[in-house]
């Protein structure tokens, strides 16, 4: 049993030194210490415009709530679905889909071009 799990870390783990911050910290003065990590840039959004998203899309969503087809095109879009995804998984006809897409779009359209007036 030893013999296996010896050859199976020497094959499958490889063993890399991990990296403290601390580590990659170099003296910049008397007592001050500069990181490369204290600058770097997060690809993730702020939590502020992930709320203000969420908050969107629960508004996009309500202004479907009757409309089964509409909503399932919104679920299959905030899966990152392909239309023949939507289509498929969701049981939606190609005429359903594009039906539900332009439903979507022009509620859309009305409601930011009001948004824009008042």
């Amino acid at each position: 049993m030893r013999s296996i799990s010896s050859h199976w870390k020497r094959d499958f783990i490889k063993e890399e030194e991990v990296l403290l911050e601390s580590d990659l910290a170099k003296p910049s003065g008397e007592e001050d210490w500069i990181s490369p990590l204290e600058n770097s840039v997060s690809d993730d959004p702020c939590q502020d415009r992930y709320v203000a998203a969420c908050e969107e899309w629960d508004l996009i969503a309500a202004l479907f709530d009757g409309d089964v087809a509409a909503r399932k095109v919104l679920l299959g879009w905030s899966r990152e679905m392909t239309p023949r995804e939507v289509m498929k998984v969701l049981d939606l006809t190609e005429w359903k889909y594009e039906q539900a897409v332009r439903r979507i779009r022009l509620r859309l359209r009305k409601r930011y071009k009001n948004l824009g007036s008042k």
